[in-house]
């Protein structure tokens, strides 16, 4: 990151990989936010896309800044890319098959500007798949790690006052410049795509930080519902498995995983069941995964206890909180409310 920068209050950074039917939408929302457009920069990082996707933003979208990549860093490295170029105090990262509403990022910097504690904030979010049966009403969810340790889609609506959690989407949400500039690039490139965002959320909060989501900053995401598109492919289903272990073992102490770690493998099959879908779909999908999640879990005490000990350990040693104190919160999320 540069080490000085215009006073600008966010810089927006949108990994992108053949998102040429979504691209527009989330630009055109952006670009016309109820934030002065000189108090934020626009990024997209195009991850070698082969759909045209960078031609269509650099043609109909001269004031957005584009960098391509030579090859596809998944969305770790591409959006580290992109922060690595931010000049604003607050780099929000987005996903490309997103809209927003117009006073998205007013809301989400409002909150995010408002104490000094606060290290990250995340938007809430509308899902088509989430629309019940036969009706218009679109009902948005903000993400938080539940008891079993997978992320949960809770409701927002009627909601006005920011919800502290422990997770922060990697879809849409908002990071302190500055501890990004004392403590490296926010997305473990380890991880490439998935659980990354887990895992900057728990580094933030054992740090001592605290992390929102803000209802007013609605939009919505173009995410399907992996029961019914599947197409989500073994490789990243193998991702999502491994970078699940990864996420808690690197912000952990071994005690603390290991007591966490039966919680971690019933969630793996309960996942399944925060998506809707028919029943025999949800145990297929719930037995599939804890068994991917059961066999990566010697291959992820390998990874960061002997392959990347050094890695664990410098992380370690920047937590703040005491031993107990993750696991404590997450057990128990009612004490997050306390937690100031």
């Amino acid at each position: 990151m540069a080490e000085t920068y215009p006073p600008l209050r966010a810089s927006i950074i949108i990994p992108m990989y053949n998102a040429s039917a979504y691209i527009a939408g989330c630009l055109d929302s952006l670009l016309h936010q109820t934030v002065p457009r000189d108090a934020y920069e626009v990024i997209v990082v195009d991850d070698a896309s082969t759909d045209g996707s960078a031609e269509l933003v650099r043609a109909r979208y001269p004031g957005v800044r584009l960098i391509q990549t030579p090859a596809n860093l998944g969305f770790a490295g591409a959006a580290n890319l992109g922060a690595r170029e931010a000049r604003g105090k607050w780099v929000v990262f987005l996903n490309a098959d997103t809209r927003l509403v117009p006073d998205w990022l007013e809301h989400l910097l409002a909150v995010a500007e408002s104490d000094a504690r606060i290290g990250g904030v995340q938007a809430v979010q509308i899902f088509q798949w989430r629309r019940p049966r036969g009706t218009h009403e679109e009902t948005p969810y903000y993400l938080d790690l539940c008891p079993w340790g997978f992320t949960r889609y809770y409701p927002a609506g009627g909601r006005s006052d920011p919800i502290p959690t422990m997770f922060l989407s990697g879809a849409g949400c908002a990071v302190r410049r500055e501890w990004l500039e004392q403590y490296g690039p926010p997305f473990d490139p380890l991880f490439y795509m998935y659980g990354e965002d887990r895992d900057l959320a728990l580094r933030l909060i054992v740090q001592g930080y605290r992390i929102y989501a803000v209802p007013q900053a609605r939009m919505w995401h173009d995410h399907p519902n992996p029961l019914i598109n599947p197409g989500v492919g073994l490789h990243k289903a193998n991702l999502a498995a491994r970078n699940g272990w990864l996420a808690y073992l690197k912000n952990m102490y071994l005690a603390e995983f290991l007591a966490y770690a039966p919680a971690l493998l019933a969630g793996s099959f309960l996942r399944a069941w925060e998506f809707p879908g028919p029943l025999w779909r949800r145990l297929a999908a719930g037995l599939g995964y804890f068994l991917l999640t059961l066999v990566y879990l010697v291959p992820a005490l390998w990874f960061y206890l002997v392959r990347h000990a050094a890695e664990r350990r410098q992380n370690l040693r920047r937590r703040t909180q005491p031993a107990g104190w993750l696991l404590r919160m997450l057990l128990t999320p009612a004490a997050r409310r306390t937690w100031e």
